[in-house]
């Protein structure tokens, strides 16, 4: 027998016993989602909890492991079937103490650099207008053409650097600095420039989730489709999304759910949008400071909720 088959041969032997343990469940929730969890028990539970975590990590009662005197942040849950699109079913918001030059009350209300979630924003509009996702880049900016720089750009299109697979480097032009707070971002707005409160990115996030944004179903299905696997089988990229895949969540009753992530950072604020397609419910945080708070405020959102 040669090599060739030997091969297929053992391999078709093996795979019996390898699809005997593995799970073929297909995209999508196990069962319908939950409506009116603003009135469930177990939600005003576990929002009780998360605030009482909260005040007790922005107090001197506990180490929160950020310098709180130093982060102002505010945080939200969004459910599919809120009453209001505008007003979150859970909110949290802390006004750092040795803030002295910015506003005096936080609310949903309060405006904050949102950084590259602005991405998402800049990806809808890009897929209600009739520009061809599919179109090399310099389509629209010719003098790419001439270009001396080594990236390819006939072959990078629109698709490609909103799903992180343009090849570009991250800091091109602009020198890193401590803070960007009152740039001019010029032609980087659409990218990380955008300025918003949790009251409006309430309105979108509440609209992706209830399909009742402008988009078809068929686009929004498509919107989240993954672009690329980054590294390994539990995180992918989309348009714009950083997705997350875990397969042991929650722990109680284990099952494979997607996650759809977008990360910002505009030097001192930082920006993080998480939501979960199967459930209809997102969460919001966005954080102004040292940018330590951030990634702690949304494990403790997801752990306790």
């Amino acid at each position: 027998m040669s090599p060739i088959r030997s091969f297929i041969h053992s391999l078709s032997l093996a795979l019996p016993l390898d699809l005997s343990n593995f799970k073929c469940c297909p995209e999508g929730p196990v069962l319908p989602r939950p409506t009116a969890i603003s009135d469930s028990p177990v939600f005003k539970e576990a929002a009780a909890n998360l605030t009482q975590t909260l005040d007790a990590a922005v107090s001197v009662s506990t180490t929160s492991g950020w310098l709180v005197d130093n982060v102002s942040f505010s945080m939200i849950v969004i459910s599919a079937s809120q009453d209001k699109s505008g007003v979150p079913i859970w909110e949290y918001h802390h006004l750092a103490s040795a803030n002295d030059k910015g506003t005096k009350y936080l609310n949903r209300d309060s405006q904050y650099l949102i950084g590259s979630v602005s991405k998402v924003i800049t990806e809808y509009v890009l897929l209600k207008s009739d520009v061809d996702s599919d179109s090399p880049v310099t389509k629209f900016l010719p003098r790419l053409n001439d270009s001396e720089s080594l990236v390819p750009w006939g072959e990078v299109s629109l698709r490609m650097l909103v799903s992180y697979l343009g090849g570009t480097p991250a800091n091109w032009v602009i020198p890193p600095s401590d803070s960007s707070w009152g740039a001019d971002y010029k032609e980087n707005i659409p990218a990380g420039g955008l300025v918003s409160s949790l009251s409006d990115l309430s309105k979108f996030s509440n609209a992706l989730l209830s399909r009742s944004i402008n988009l078809t179903s068929t686009e929004i299905d498509a919107w989240l489709k993954l672009a690329a696997f980054a590294g390994n089988a539990y995180t992918m990229t989309g348009m714009p999304w950083e997705i997350l895949h875990p397969v042991n969540s929650p722990p109680e009753h284990p099952h494979s759910i997607t996650i759809y992530r977008k990360s910002g950072g505009a030097r001192s604020c930082c920006s993080q949008l998480s939501f979960v397609e199967d459930y209809g419910i997102a969460v919001f945080i966005l954080t102004a400071g040292p940018v330590e708070a951030a990634p702690i405020l949304t494990d403790a959102c997801f752990r306790l909720l």
